[in-house]
């Protein structure tokens, strides 16, 4: 319940969140050594599990899936991460908070191409509005590095996203 005040149920050490989120590539490209830079169009999902260590901070990990169009060919992909978030007010009805994340997966081009193993991480701001004490609608904007092990040469990516996500938060 958000309360007439503006405020909701403070998290609390021990709180946990589980997440369902929807993240558009905006603006992206892909970097292949001897090739020109190529722009990349990605739609993401991704659930996430995290655990309160504190009040202001919550430690997790995040599975995604990711379409990808770029450059007349398109990939699927998918990641593991873990990542760190510190909401900046943890009892107000809108909380604003940063991210960090580190992780890896796969990337598979389709067709004859090999798939490609990857390392990602990013960095991420946003803020989560308290709809009642126990969920949240979550904006957010990140900054995220790809490099994939490629034969020919590695590939980077990178670029922003524009995060959508619904959250849960249950547990103490």
């Amino acid at each position: 319940m958000v309360h007439s005040n503006g405020s909701a149920k403070p998290f609390s050490e021990g709180m946990r969140r589980s997440s369902l989120g929807v993240n558009e590539f905006s603006s992206g490209t892909v970097s292949t050594p001897g090739a020109a830079d190529v722009d990349v169009d990605t739609l993401r999902l991704n659930f996430s599990h995290g655990y309160f260590i504190n009040e202001a901070i919550e430690v997790g990990g995040m599975l995604g899936y990711s379409d990808i169009d770029s450059g007349g060919g398109s990939a699927t992909q998918y990641t593991i991460d873990a990542y760190g978030r510190w909401y900046f007010d943890h009892q107000a009805r809108l909380r604003p908070w940063a991210q960090a994340y580190i992780g890896m997966g796969n990337n598979d081009p389709g067709g004859a191409a090999a798939d490609r193993d990857l390392t990602e991480y990013g960095v991420g701001l946003g803020v989560s509005n308290m709809v009642s004490d126990s969920t949240s609608f979550d904006l957010g904007l990140d900054y995220r590095m790809q490099t994939m092990d490629d034969p020919g040469g590695d590939v980077d990516t990178d670029g922003l996203y524009l995060t959508a996500a619904f959250s849960v938060f249950y547990g103490n």
